[in-house]
Order: C-alpha cells, then sequence, then structure tokens
C-alpha cells in the first residue's frame, strides 16, 4: 500500500511539473502581438478594470492607426478602448468585442465596416492575429468555426489554431524581448497603435466615385444581423462607421451596399469616407499612406467622434478618478511619442535640447569628443540649456548624463581611463570608455553602441519609464 502512495505522490508531481514547465513555456512561446511590436489589445483588455469602458471601436489597422483614445479622455474623459487587430476580418470583429463584453458594459460600440470588403487574410501573420488572439475558449472555437466555415472548412488548420502549440512551435526564430518580460504599453496602452510619421498621399476624393451599391452578400447580412442583435442583447447602442482609407471601385461598391442596408435596419452610420471633407484631412501631414492616418489625422478622426458622441449620449467624464489611471497613462504615453517625433524632426541641436532639458521621464546622454574644438561649430551655448558650465566644457570630451535637472560628467575621454557606468533601468547599463575618436564602444547600453561615430557631438534620449532608447542624433 505504501509503495501505490508513493506511486502515486510521484505521479502527482510529475503532473503538476510538467503542467508548471508546459504553461511557462507557452506564455514565452505564445503570439502577443496584435497590433504591431508586441502591443496587444487583448493584453491590454486583460489588464482593464470591470466595466471602465464606455465606447469601444472595432476594426483593423484603419481603427487602431485613426482612434486615438487618448483625443477622447483629453478633450470629454471619455474611456475609449480600441478593440482592433491588424487585418481584422469581420468574423474576429464580432467575436473580440463578445470577448470585452465578458468583463466590461460599454454603452457605444462603433463597428468599422472595411472588415466586411473581404472574407479571408491574405498575410498569414495577420490570420495568425486574429485567430491567436483570444484565449482558449468556447468563443475562440466560435471564432474558428465562423472564420473556416464561411467558404471550405479547414479541420486540420482550425485544430492548429485551437490547440494553438502547432502554431507557437513555428515562433522559435522570432523570439524577442518581449516574450520574456512584459511589455509595459500593455499595461495602459487603449488598442491604439500610436504612429506620427507624415509621409504625402495623393489627394483622395471619393466623392467623384459613382454611388453604385452592390448587393449585400449572404455572410455580410448575417454578420450585420448578428451585431445588431449583440448590441439588443447587451444593451449598448451600436454605430456602424466607415474610417477612411483608399477604397478601390469594388470595395466601395461593397461599402455602400453595407451603409445602405443598416440604414434601412434603422441603425446610424457614419461613412468618413464619403464624408471624409467633415475631417479636413491634410494628405501631406496626416497620413502614414493610403490606407492609414497618422497621429496627427487621427485627432481630427477622433475628435470628430468626439463630437460625435456629445451630440448623441450622455456619457460621464472620468478624468480625476483613480481607478481610470490607465487612459491618464496612456494620454502621457500619446504625448511622449508626439514629442519623440519632434525631436526626430528638430533641425538642430538647440532645439532638441530644448525639448529635453524638462523632462524628467528621459536621460539624455551626451557624448562629446576628443577634438570637438577643432570642428567648426561651437556646441558651449547649446550645451548650456542642460546646464554645462565653461570649465567643464574646456575641460575636454567626454559622456555627460543628464537627469532629474542636474548634468554631471560621466568620463573624460582620455587613453587608459578606466570604464565608468551609469545604471539606467532594471536591465540597461550605460557603459562608456574611451578607445580614441569616433571609434565604436566609447559608449554602451548594454551590447548596443551609441557612440558618435562621424560626428563631434551625439545625443541619446534613454526613456527611463520603458526602459528604451527613445532617439539618438548625431551632430
Amino acid at each position: 500500500m505504501a509503495n501505490k502512495w508513493k506511486k502515486a505522490i510521484k505521479c502527482i508531481v510529475f503532473i503538476v511539473l510538467a503542467g508548471a514547465c508546459i504553461a511557462g513555456a507557452f506564455r514565452i512561446f505564445k503570439w502577443k502581438d496584435t497590433s504591431g511590436d508586441y502591443n496587444s489589445s487583448i493584453e491590454q483588455l486583460k489588464n482593464t478594470p470591470k466595466d471602465t469602458i464606455d465606447v469601444v471601436f472595432t476594426g483593423s489597422s484603419h481603427t487602431y492607426c485613426g482612434i486615438y483614445p487618448g483625443v477622447f479622455w483629453e478633450q470629454e474623459g471619455y474611456s475609449v478602448f480600441d478593440m482592433a487587430i491588424s487585418g481584422q476580418d469581420k468574423y474576429s470583429g464580432y467575436h473580440s468585442l463578445k470577448e470585452l463584453l465578458k468583463t466590461q458594459s460599454p454603452k457605444v460600440v462603433f463597428v468599422d465596416l472595411y472588415p466586411f470588403t473581404y472574407d479571408k487574410h491574405a498575410v498569414e501573420g495577420n490570420e495568425h492575429r486574429n485567430m491567436m488572439a483570444l484565449p482558449t475558449s468556447r468563443n475562440s472555437f466560435e471564432l474558428l468555426t465562423a472564420y473556416y466555415d464561411a467558404e471550405i472548412p479547414k479541420e486540420r488548420k482550425k485544430m492548429d489554431y485551437f490547440l494553438r502549440w502547432p502554431i507557437v512551435h513555428t515562433r522559435y526564430r522570432e523570439l524577442g524581448k518581449y516574450d520574456f518580460l512584459k511589455n509595459p504599453p500593455n499595461s495602459y496602452l487603449r488598442g491604439e497603435g500610436l504612429m506620427f510619421i507624415a509621409n504625402p498621399v495623393e489627394n483622395y476624393d471619393v466623392s467623384e466615385t459613382e454611388y453604385n451599391p452592390a448587393d449585400l452578400s449572404d455572410k455580410n447580412m448575417q454578420l450585420i444581423d448578428e451585431f445588431i442583435a449583440l448590441s439588443e442583447k447587451e444593451n449598448f447602442s451600436l454605430v456602424f462607421t466607415v474610417i477612411p482609407y483608399r477604397a478601390g471601385t469594388e470595395n466601395l461598391a461593397i461599402l455602400d451596399g453595407a451603409v445602405a442596408y443598416i440604414e434601412g435596419k434603422g441603425i446610424p452610420v457614419l461613412d468618413l469616407n464619403r464624408g471624409r471633407s467633415v475631417l479636413n484631412l491634410n494628405s501631406y501631414t496626416d497620413f502614414i499612406d493610403d490606407d492609414h492616418l497618422n497621429g496627427y489625422g487621427a485627432v481630427k478622426l477622433s475628435s470628430y467622434y468626439t463630437q460625435y458622441l456629445n451630440d448623441n449620449y450622455d456619457l460621464k467624464d472620468h478624468r480625476g478618478d483613480s481607478l481610470y489611471w490607465q487612459w491618464d497613462a496612456d494620454h502621457a504615453y500619446c504625448n511622449k511619442l508626439c514629442l519623440e517625433q519632434m525631436l526626430d524632426s528638430s533641425e538642430s541641436l538647440s532645439d532638441a535640447l530644448t525639448l529635453l532639458s524638462s523632462r524628467k521621464d528621459y536621460t539624455t546622454i551626451i557624448c562629446l569628443e576628443l577634438d570637438y574644438q577643432n570642428a567648426e561649430y561651437n556646441y558651449f551655448n547649446d550645451l548650456s540649456i542642460l546646464g554645462m558650465n565653461d570649465e567643464d566644457y574646456a575641460a575636454g570630451g567626454g559622456v555627460w548624463v543628464y537627469e532629474n535637472g542636474a548634468l554631471k560628467r560621466l568620463s573624460y575621454n582620455t587613453e587608459n581611463t578606466p570604464a565608468s557606468t551609469h545604471e539606467l533601468g532594471t536591465y540597461d547599463t550605460l557603459s562608456a570608455e574611451f578607445h580614441g575618436d569616433f571609434q565604436p564602444g566609447n559608449v554602451m547600453i548594454n551590447t548596443e553602441d551609441v557612440s558618435n561615430i562621424g560626428f563631434y557631438l551625439k545625443v541619446t534620449a534613454y526613456d527611463n519609464r520603458l526602459e528604451r532608447i527613445a532617439f539618438q542624433k548625431g551632430y
């Protein structure tokens, strides 16, 4: 009898240890990216307190590029969330919303109609993002069934996505930092993808395209009806919308057909492709490409939706409520990325240092080469913005650290000087060791070389909160 108990205990211990190992491995290998750069709207949703989201947007990259919850928060204190996934298909949009409704009771839900223009993903990565995003549950299995039974059933692939391991086993070579560590923005971002890069695009006026609505397909009609039924069951107001993008003639006809069908059901539709003139978008400054708004365009689009909410719904202003701290943090992060774009586009050293001088959330690293005094430019006046004095500037090149409003020298550029270090974050160390002017390895952050090769002066800004290099530029 004793031997049987020992064997049973050993078996139980083995099962527990094996389960812990499998769970730990899955945490590392699982798919984490729904909108790019390891930022996952599903992970952000998991971190959101129950019943704090009042407004939801579903959709693809058009949504997470075009809808900035920080704008709604700054203007009116509305708690908005992007339930968006890259290339989100209509089935994923519906079931992602159902996932959100497990913990949230939104007042208004906007559904972007772009996903109704196609049935299947053209890019395998987007299929992974959508099929692997939801946690394993009845809801995720229903998504797989709806997606793969929409045309030709693919039982093997459906089962691979349900089991997940056949997919995660393909990720060994692509593992990165945030597979092993929690990505900080996933604690407070609200599902958006923040981009402040401007690329001029061709001016697009859809009003020049003939209105010729296509007949709505059975699948599209069914999904629209299911969204409407869900809104009635869960008691939220439903608004369909079209976020501006360069729709071709075929897609435009599908969208026009969907708009006509929805309006016939008495459900509001905001077609901001046909009606984009109300947004005053600038084709030179407000786009990343033909299909996606950048941060500046997103501010205009989000401001329009904010006004629409003001005019049609009675939503609460949550600013000042500590329960909604994530929206404060999200807004601060949005402003931070805007600052970093301003740094990248700054035209002079003084402009960059002026922007950094008042920021306590960054550590600024200044690397000045030994023979900087041979340069045609006098750097002293610019460096004095950070508190550089005449004596220290005249003492020769080296590395300085500007932190919490104070500038201090970390090292001198002299031969045989021992290496100096400065702790930046939990996992990042700044080290300075002079190997000669313009030589690699003079300044390192862990294994990344931030030396000013080819420049007399190099500025590096390190984001203390996110623990990453945010800006580098040589002068």
